[in-house]
C-alpha cells in the first residue's frame, strides 16, 4: 500500500515510516519541511494521490487554547483532501485520557475536537489513544517545577517509549479501520511522583519530586486512572528503566 505519515518528520513519524517501510509498504513521510502542509493545504492533493492510508501523527505547535484552531484547520483540510483522493483509512494519534482532560485544558480541547472531526468524517478511521512517552517525562516535569521542587498529583499513569507508540500506530494502520478507538500504554501502572522522581535521578537532575494528591497534570484536575488506559489496551514491553540504559547506550 501506500501510506502517508502526517508529521512523519517527527519524533514518532519518523519510527512509524520506519516501521511500515520495513513492512515492505510504499511510505511517504510528509510534513512542512517536505512540502507538505495540513494548515494551508499545500502539497496535500500531490502527496495523497493513489494513497490507501493516511497516518497523522502530527501535533499543535504549542499546548494551549491555539490547539484548537490548529487540529480543526488541520483536519478539516486533511479529511477534504483524503476524501477527493480516496483514501480508504485515516489512522490518528491521540491521547488516553482525552475527553475528561478536555473540559479544563484548550489543547485537549483541540484533541477532542479532532477526534469528533474525524468520528463524523467520510473517511473510515482508528484513532489510536496512546499513554504519555518516556521521552517527555523531563518536560512533565519542567510543567510541575517551583523552584527547586517538582510537585505532581498522586495519580497513576503507564508511560511507554516513543518507539512502541509507533509500533502500536504502525499495526494499526496495516490492519481494517475499526471506526473507533484503540488504547495503547506501557507495560507498569505508577504513581507519577515516583517514575519522573526516577527519571530526573537517571538525568543526574537534583530537582526534589514531591507528591501532592490535590496538584494539577498540565494545569488539569484529574482522578487516580484519567492517565491510565481502560481493558483491552495493548499493552507494550519496553519498561522504563531498560528504556534508559538503551538510550544511554546510544552515541
Amino acid at each position: 500500500m501506500k501510506i502517508v505519515v502526517i508529521g512523519g518528520t517527527g519524533l514518532v513519524g519518523s519510527q512509524v515510516v520506519q516501521g511500515l517501510t520495513e513492512r515492505g509498504h510504499d511510505v511517504v513521510a510528509a510534513a512542512p519541511s517536505t512540502g507538505v502542509d495540513t494548515i494551508t493545504g499545500e502539497g496535500l492533493a500531490a502527496v495523497l494521490t493513489g494513497a490507501s492510508v493516511v497516518v497523522d501523527v502530527s501535533n499543535s505547535p504549542a499546548l494551549d487554547d491555539s490547539a484548537i484552531e490548529f487540529f480543526r484547520t488541520a483536519t478539516t483540510n486533511l479529511l477534504a483532501a483524503e476524501q477527493e483522493a480516496g483514501v480508504r483509512h485515516h489512522v490518528a494519534l491521540s491521547v488516553v485520557g482525552t475527553d475528561k482532560l478536555a473540559p479544563q485544558s484548550g489543547y485537549f480541547q483541540g484533541k477532542l475536537l479532532q477526534e469528533k472531526l474525524i468520528s463524523e468524517g467520510p473517511i473510515p478511521f482508528s484513532i489510536v489513544h496512546a499513554t504519555q512517552f518516556f521521552e517527555f517525562l523531563n518536560t512533565l516535569a519542567d510543567s510541575a517545577t517551583q523552584g527547586d521542587t517538582v510537585v505532581l498529583p498522586t495519580k497513576y499513569f503507564q508511560p511507554m517509549a516513543a518507539a512502541d507508540v509507533a509500533e502500536g500506530v504502525a499495526i494499526v494502520a496495516t490492519g481494517e479501520p475499526v471506526n473507533g478507538i484503540t488504547e495503547i500504554g506501557g507495560p507498569e501502572m505508577v504513581l507519577l511522583p515516583d517514575l519522573i522522581r526516577t527519571a530526573l535521578t537517571a538525568h543526574g537532575d537534583s530537582r526534589t519530586v514531591v507528591g501532592d494528591p490535590a496538584a494539577s497534570y498540565w494545569g488539569v484536575d484529574i482522578e487516580e486512572r484519567t492517565l491510565v488506559p481502560g481493558p483491552g489496551a495493548r499493552l507494550f514491553d519496553t519498561r522504563f528503566e531498560d528504556w534508559v540504559l538503551a538510550a544511554a547506550a546510544k552515541p
